[in-house]
């Protein structure tokens, strides 16, 4: 315990005198100045009506217990979907969005639900909604809000262990949506990584 005690000041004095800071050692330093001086915290907080916290999806329980220091009495908002959750990586976690619903319903607050999507036609969301309510419980179905394609080229999934094969899937899929009416100016590849891209990039060029 004495090694352990001593290792850690001596790694948390290097990282301020250099600073080589993290996002989280950021939020540990802001906690433990919150937890010692937590009137000037309060002062902060009264310079404020209302919070706004939006992707409240991606915020991890160390920073929710930072944002009820800051909130303290005032009145907030908060909005975030947590079918979008992009930063598991950094404790996130759809529990935390349940939890922080349950608190405000527990103090009388409301909860507004948009789940009707407009951004979407109503094809893909069809297939977005079959293919993910079996791939995970986190997901909810979406209402369809957006318009039909009117026999307009929809979207259209390749996967293949083989990238030639796959890029190949793509190619031919261009084609067909093209003999469909399609301008290739409102065709939209998506990809996971840059390399994917440029080479299906090259083999268009």
């Amino acid at each position: 315990d004495e090694l352990s005690q001593k290792l850690s000041e001596k790694f948390d004095f290097w990282k301020k005198s250099t600073g080589s800071i993290s996002m989280s050692d950021l939020e540990l330093y802001s906690y433990e100045l919150i937890r010692t001086h937590p009137h000037e915290i309060h002062f902060f907080s009264e310079g404020f009506d209302y919070w706004l916290i939006d992707e409240f999806q991606d915020t991890s329980p160390l920073q929710v217990a930072l944002l009820e220091k800051f909130i303290h009495n005032r009145n907030y908002f908060v909005v975030g979907d947590p079918q979008q959750s992009i930063y598991f990586f950094r404790g996130a976690r759809v529990q935390v969005f349940n939890e922080m619903e349950k608190k405000i319903m527990g103090e009388g607050g409301e909860v507004h639900s948009l789940n009707k999507n407009y951004r979407s036609n109503q094809e893909t969301m069809s297939f977005i909604n079959f293919f993910f309510k079996n791939y995970s419980d986190q997901f909810q179905s979406m209402e369809l809000g957006g318009l039909n394609s009117e026999n307009k080229a929809v979207a259209g999934v390749a996967l293949s262990q083989d990238q030639d094969a796959q890029n190949l899937a793509i190619l031919n899929r261009i084609y067909e949506v093209q003999s469909q009416g399609a301008e290739l100016g409102d065709i939209c590849i998506l990809g996971r990584k840059n390399d994917q891209l440029k080479k299906i990039s090259e083999i268009l060029h």
